[in-house]
């Protein structure tokens, strides 16, 4: 569940809401399914926080009274969508089933963290975990949210109010006679489920015969929890999770765009540096070049100005491609012709006929700040212009641009006052003659 400052304590609220009411559904289905459900859940802003550990003993009864009793908090801060990712990852792959499924609820502005999109792929593709992505608000980042389903279309509601009434049909969907209706309630499910709450993972008393006749599975990937790596195996009596083991394994390396401390925690690169997988410390941008926090190449470092691709390296010539100013996107207030021509002269690109665009095209835009605000110029040269380091934008109004026309393009100059006038000048006097 996204909790970053763009949802807004209200709005998260609403979200709060939408999903115990998913959950009391799923309950009660795979109640009246004799099927046995372990259910998470994750908040995240900047930082990524375990509200609910899937423990299978943690009835999801007693997972909806976290709701009831409010300890579900509102965190605010960036959007980390790439970090909610890797934790929910590590929680299934540490879990045995036979579906896996992980549900993003995102108002698609994450901007901390990196790409979430790699590691949805490694979810879907290395693990079998199905990655469903529900974007909310209408200033979704789509290709981020297709890229984190792996699917073509983007599921969306445009407002945090319509999560009410999304809620309110899914109940209404399981009162009307249908395959699906419900044989139960859900207050008259859980009024007889007399569990206790479990904060961390759950230990369960077998007997002998259950322990022997219980099927392990294989060791998960190496993954890493702080400063330490661990790898988890689960054995399953039943298809349900009944043990699970834990050992040390060798960590694997560091992503690129981190680096290993000395203390053995994977660190975010900062702004204008880059690292390579495995890197144990970040390499500088060269002089007068500029990058993203998480960068994960010197391809990704660009100079004041220049034009990207959608990953992040950068394009020639009078290809179309991202803006960048020192690394970060370029919002699209006041910005017009002239400003595109200043800024292809800058660039030594050429220019006379550029043309643009705004919008949320590329995946890697959410990774980056936006670090030009509110370009004005008075003439298609760069000295001409007023602009702003602060924004008020969202990354749909990021400009795209391509570069036309030639570099030895006539400059428009701005406007001049009139010379002054030697003395010795002639002047032409009012009188007007006529010739016939």
């Amino acid at each position: 569940m996204d909790s970053s400052g763009s949802v807004g304590s209200d709005d998260y609220q609403k979200e709060l809401s939408f999903v115990k009411t998913l959950l009391e559904i799923l309950a009660v289905k795979a109640a009246d399914s004799k099927l046995k459900v372990c259910t998470g859940l994750i908040s995240y802003s900047t930082q990524v926080h375990v509200e609910v550990d899937p423990c299978c003993e943690n009835s999801i009864c007693r997972i909806v009274d976290q709701f009831h009793a409010r300890r579900l908090a509102y965190r605010s801060g960036n959007t980390n969508t790439n970090g909610a990712l890797k934790v929910a990852r590590q929680m299934l792959q540490a879990a045995a089933s036979h579906k896996k499924v992980a549900l993003l609820i995102t108002d698609g502005k994450s901007n901390s963290g990196g790409s979430p999109i790699p590691v949805a792929k490694r979810m879907r593709q290395e693990d079998g975990i199905q990655v469903v992505a529900l974007g909310v608000t209408k200033d979704i980042n789509r290709a981020e949210l297709k890229g984190v389903s792996g699917m073509d279309h983007v599921t969306k509601i445009d407002l945090f109010d319509e999560f009410h009434e999304l809620a309110s049909i899914l109940l209404q969907a399981n009162q009307v006679t249908s395959k699906y209706e419900l044989e139960t309630s859900f207050g008259a499910m859980c009024g007889t489920d007399k569990s206790f709450y479990k904060q961390n993972q759950c230990p369960r008393l077998m007997t002998e015969d259950q322990i022997a006749n219980c099927v392990w599975g294989t060791w998960s990937a190496c993954v890493r929890r702080g400063n330490k790596c661990s790898e988890t195996k689960t054995c399953i009596l039943s298809g349900i999770v009944v043990l699970r083991e834990d050992q040390a394994c060798e960590c694997p390396p560091c992503e690129s765009g981190r680096y290993e401390s000395k203390a053995g925690h994977c660190l975010l690169c900062g702004a204008n540096t880059y690292s390579a997988t495995g890197a144990t410390v970040c390499t500088k941008c060269p002089v007068d070049e500029f990058s993203s926090p998480g960068s994960s190449s010197v391809e990704q470092c660009t100079k004041e100005f220049d034009v990207v691709d959608e990953d992040g390296n950068v394009v020639k010539g009078e290809e179309e491609g991202l803006l960048l100013y020192k690394g970060g996107t370029v919002c699209d207030d006041y910005f017009d012709d002239v400003a595109a021509n200043a800024i292809c002269r800058q660039m030594g690109r050429p220019h006379g006929e550029a043309s643009w665009k705004s919008g949320n095209y590329f995946s890697v835009q959410s990774s980056k700040a936006i670090t030009l605000d509110d370009v004005t110029c008075a003439a298609d040269i760069w000295t001409s212009c007023t602009f702003k380091t602060t924004d008020n934008c969202s990354h749909s109004e990021d400009v795209h641009i391509m570069c036309k026309g030639s570099k030895g393009s006539k400059q428009t100059k701005p406007p001049t006052k009139p010379p002054t006038r030697h003395p010795t000048d002639k002047v032409l006097t009012s009188t007007t003659a006529y010739y016939r």
